[in-house]
């Protein structure tokens, strides 16, 4: 199990936690626990609850049960995967199995970390802090990765937009006003007409790819 990782730099106050536990001992002392360092819980007694509210709530991590009734956990785990929008949310497994099997079939699933039962609250804390500093860290570096490629795009907009720009005009403009040109003049503007409008278009595309990768990770 990964050491919790101490980051003063990270403010992991007022994240949203769920807690998906059928046992009603350790819904309430997890929540408690968390709730003294600021965390705000919500809970569900079933998988399929469970999966509802991460859905609606869209939490920052989520600790799950591994046998629960109407749905257990690995397959919360499964259908949390499949969700673009909680795809990359910490997952924690709570388990009193402690069979390796088990535990490997949760990692292979996407889990993120996992607490065998009985834990303290110390176990606790550390385990749910790792994971939200690791994913604030990730976050943090793809926005510094997306201000860098905006730089390059936006610091090469004026050039990149005025050459083609000037190409189409000015091609398309010499056609419209010289009736007397050979249909092989024509064709040879029209053909690097088209490959500015192609550039343009590459440049375009690149812009919208950076808008909806940020979009993504929001």
């Amino acid at each position: 199990m990964e050491q919790p990782i101490n980051s003063p730099e990270i403010d992991l106050t007022q994240k949203t936690i769920l807690i998906i536990e059928d046992e009603e001992e350790y819904i309430q002392s997890i929540s408690i626990t968390l709730s003294i360092l600021d965390y705000e819980t919500i809970m569900a007694r079933n998988g399929e609850e469970g999966l509802a509210l991460a859905q609606s709530s869209k939490p920052d991590l989520i600790l799950c049960d591994v046998n629960m009734p109407i749905m257990n956990g690995f397959s919360v785990l499964t259908e949390i995967r499949k969700i673009d929008a909680l795809a990359n949310t910490p997952f924690i497994f709570l388990t009193g199995n402690a069979e390796k099997q088990d535990f490997r079939k949760g990692m292979e699933g996407g889990a993120d970390d996992y607490l065998t039962k009985p834990f303290t609250a110390e176990e606790l804390i550390n385990a749910v802090n790792t994971q939200l500093v690791k994913k604030a860290t990730q976050v943090r570096l793809i926005d510094k990765k997306i201000e860098g490629i905006k730089q390059s795009i936006f610091n090469s907009l004026p050039h990149e937009f005025r050459t083609p720009l000037n190409s189409i005009l000015g091609f398309s403009s010499f056609i419209m006003s010289d009736d007397n040109l050979e249909v092989s003049d024509v064709q040879q503007m029209a053909s690097l007409i088209y490959s500015s409008g192609k550039r343009l278009e590459h440049l375009l595309n690149n812009i919208v790819s950076l808008a909806q990768l940020q979009i993504t990770i929001m």
